[in-house]
């Protein structure tokens, strides 16, 4: 039943103030932290009287902690994870300038590059690549990475089991050597130390596996297999000897303690200068770049991410506006019931913390909710996230991103109800206990929500207006004439060993494409060495017969496929 609030401000304001004792702060409640139990137990029954508005409330903030949470593994992983490796600091990436376009360096001028440099303790290169894996189960397709014998000490990395490469694995001609992954190791040996020294068939040809590398080493992405790249190195495979031919390529060094990425950059412009003048036919309008690892790893993921988690703020402080009218506009109902405690001797901060504490227990439960929400649509999530991210390996909701939800949580639950708790415990007594419609203090909340209302409204207008900028862009992009039809095309991708001569290749490929063909449903196929939409490694410069030939600064370049 409604009390009779004008009936008990008359029998207040007729007891004597002289005769009033103050209240002692704990007294008769068995001391600080029973007043702190209670004021929670009251809060519980409070929202139980009132589940549509704490629903309403858990919801809203569950859905902006959801997305928040998501986004934030996203960015945790990517950019904020610093690499396993030692001094990772220090550790940076080397590539060629051609024509003021970055590219890999060709292997003839890696080698000058390492045997020239003093700015570095270790200089060296690695290319990633795919490879076949035979022999064990159905033949599937691994990543890999071609290196030099110095990679893992460039990186400050040993294997956990097995041995490092040696500089007489590193050469043409010698057996091949592989050092595995964790995850290889565990998958394909069954994490048996007998896998060490064991024989695999990688693209036909026998490698015997030395080392297994830590579970937790990861750089750019989840290879399996580490070989080292002088075995390639042959005549039979003329691409990696040509000096002004880059195949992705790239250097790693590691910096000294006395030099700077300044200095580096310094010195390798000037080697690069040195090999222009000495090799003009190969390295005219070549410079050199020294980036540090890690920015070259996210330096095209970093500008879409931080849209992205600004985006996902901007909807969490929406939720926060929207839950702290919900609670203002409650606080407007409870002003009378905030006065009587006033004035049987509540303290203004002890209503401060009830209120307070109200909105800690929406934002928690608000908090658990979003993070099993997070939690269900994480792997949808990450199906919409490219394969090919670099570090995308690294991204899952653990620990670390669970503890900044939490935080996230609480921080939202003091935020949003920090307005209605100080207006709650600033109010006066006894108009608020006179009246029964409208006070001062309402129309001061209503205020506050007008405020709060025209900042949610600006903030939902940038998320929009950023929405449809996008929407806009993707259009663009999808309406742009790229002069074929890629309509009910699909594509497949596939190495073939180096068993497959020149002849067995082409014979291969027409069985292939005559069985392809014979699908139901599929009305031509063909074959081709990398499509140039997927991006390439590979580029060339070329010359236009019957025209005079420029000279080789001014030549062009292009990918080729």
């Amino acid at each position: 039943e409604v009390p009779d609030w004008s009936a008990l401000a008359n029998t207040l304001e007729s007891i004597e103030r002289p005769y009033v004792q103050p209240p002692v702060a704990g007294a008769g409640t068995g001391g600080p932290m029973t007043g702190l139990v209670q004021d929670i137990r009251y809060a519980v029954r409070t929202l139980k009287r009132a589940p549509l508005f704490a629903a309403m409330s858990i919801l809203t903030l569950a859905l902006g902690i959801a997305a928040t949470t998501i986004v934030y593994s996203l960015v945790d992983g990517i950019l904020l994870r610093p690499l396993p490796i030692e001094h990772a600091d220090r550790v940076v990436l080397a590539r060629e300038l051609i024509n003021g376009n970055e590219d890999g360096v060709s292997w003839p001028n890696f080698k000058d590059w390492r045997d020239r440099a003093t700015s570095f303790e270790q200089l060296a290169a690695w290319r990633g690549l795919t490879t076949n894996l035979r022999g064990i189960g159905m033949p599937r397709r691994l990543q890999a990475r071609q290196v030099t014998w110095n990679l893992l000490a460039t990186l400050g990395v040993k294997p956990m089991l097995g041995r490092d490469f040696v500089p007489a694995d590193d050469q043409p001609g010698v057996p091949r050597v592989a050092i595995v992954s964790h995850g290889f190791w565990q998958r394909e040996l069954g994490g048996d130390r007998a896998g060490i020294g064991r024989v695999i068939t990688l693209d036909d040809t026998p490698v015997t596996v030395i080392g297994v590398l830590p579970g937790s080493f990861t750089v750019a992405r989840q290879e399996d297999i580490f070989f080292p790249f002088g075995n390639f190195v042959t005549p039979a495979m003329p691409m990696y000897l040509g000096r002004g031919n880059h195949f992705g390529l790239a250097a790693i060094g590691r910096l000294k303690p006395t030099a700077t990425l300044a200095s580096a950059n310094a010195e390798m412009v000037s080697i690069a200068r040195q090999l222009e003048q000495e090799h003009p036919e190969s390295n005219s309008g070549n410079s050199a770049i020294v980036r540090p690892l890690f920015d070259v790893l996210v330096s095209s993921a970093r500008p879409m991410l931080l849209v992205l988690l600004g985006a996902v703020a901007a909807m969490l402080l929406i939720a926060c506006v929207n839950l702290a009218n919900l609670l203002l506009a409650r606080a407007a109902n409870r002003t009378q019931e905030m006065a009587v405690r006033r004035s049987l001797g509540a303290a203004g901060w002890r209503i401060a913390r009830q209120m307070l504490i109200e909105s800690l227990l929406l934002s928690i439960a608000g908090g658990a909710a979003g993070i099993v929400l997070a939690v269900a649509g994480f792997q949808a999530f990450m199906a919409l996230v490219p394969p090919d991210q670099p570090r995308v390996h690294m991204v899952t909701i653990d620990l670390r991103v669970l503890v900044f939800s939490a935080i996230v949580s609480i921080a939202t639950g003091l935020l949003f109800g920090l307005v209605p708790a100080i207006q709650a415990a600033t109010g006066r007594a006894m108009p608020l206990l006179r009246s029964s419609r409208i006070t001062g203090a309402a129309a001061a909340s209503a205020g506050t929500r007008r405020v709060l209302l025209f900042a949610e409204v600006a903030l939902a207008l940038v998320l929009v207006a950023g929405a449809g900028l996008m929407l806009r862009t993707m259009n663009n992009l999808l309406a742009v004439d790229t002069g074929f039809s890629s309509d009910q095309v699909v594509s497949a991708q596939f190495n073939l060993s180096q068993r497959y001569d020149e002849v067995k290749r082409l014979a291969f490929l027409d069985a292939a494409l005559q069985q392809i063909r014979a699908v139901p449903g599929v009305a031509n196929a063909a074959f081709t060495f990398s499509l140039p939409v997927a991006g390439s490694n590979w580029n060339s410069i070329f010359i236009l017969e019957g025209r005079p030939v420029p000279s080789r600064r001014e030549l062009p370049t292009a990918a080729w496929t």
